[in-house]
């Protein structure tokens, strides 16, 4: 029971936050630097020539060095986790979607804001469920739009002994399905607030 009014309680307290910006953590990039490019693109094991070669950028029509889409990513996590508050749910992203509308290029000064669009009470296979949605934008130095994120966040019930997810892991020998059921279902709760 005490779970179900932490649960309430998370719910009631995350829809306060609907319509409104929010952000959970400070933004590791706000400048497309050779470095933060060159870290990033090396980091996702991207060795595209456009990100990493300065030479090669330059012959492009871009004229130099630009940052990988997904470099936005480290401007600003675009997922929202809900209100801080200590609840037994763990966090599943069920959907990240992006379009983008121009290149970050070399030098960018990178902003965002994410927005909480709604807080959805549901049940997913007999758990107590809420979904998060959100909405990021992504604006150059010169206010221009760069990128548009949607992402879904299934906070989801964590009961003692069951996997969070009920499905046959594929290519995997039993024994290590085994173990890694036996993890999911000692999964902790939410993350801890972001001061």
């Amino acid at each position: 029971m005490r779970d179900q009014n932490q649960i309430d309680l998370f719910i009631a307290r995350s829809r306060q936050l609907n319509g409104r910006v929010v952000r959970e953590r400070a933004a590791w990039n706000r400048v497309a630097t050779a470095d933060a490019i060159s870290h990033f693109a090396l980091g996702i094991a991207d060795d595209n020539p456009l990100w990493l070669e300065p030479a090669y950028a330059e012959t492009t029509r871009f004229g130099g060095l630009v940052a990988p889409p997904a470099f936005l990513t480290s401007v600003l996590y675009p997922v929202l986790h809900g209100a801080p508050v200590e609840v037994p749910l763990a966090s599943l992203i069920a959907e990240l979607e992006y379009e983008w509308y121009r290149p970050v290029l070399l030098g960018d000064e990178i902003s965002g804001a994410t927005r909480q669009l709604d807080a959805i009470d549901t049940e997913i296979e007999g758990r107590r469920g809420v979904y998060i949605l959100a909405e990021t934008l992504y604006c150059n130095g010169s206010g221009e739009v760069v990128a548009r994120a949607k992402s879904t966040l299934v906070r989801l019930a964590v009961e003692e002994g069951r996997p969070l997810i009920e499905r046959e892991i594929s290519g995997l020998p039993s024994s290590t399905a085994s173990r890694t059921s036996v993890l999911l279902a000692r999964a902790t709760t939410s993350p801890e607030p972001l001061q």
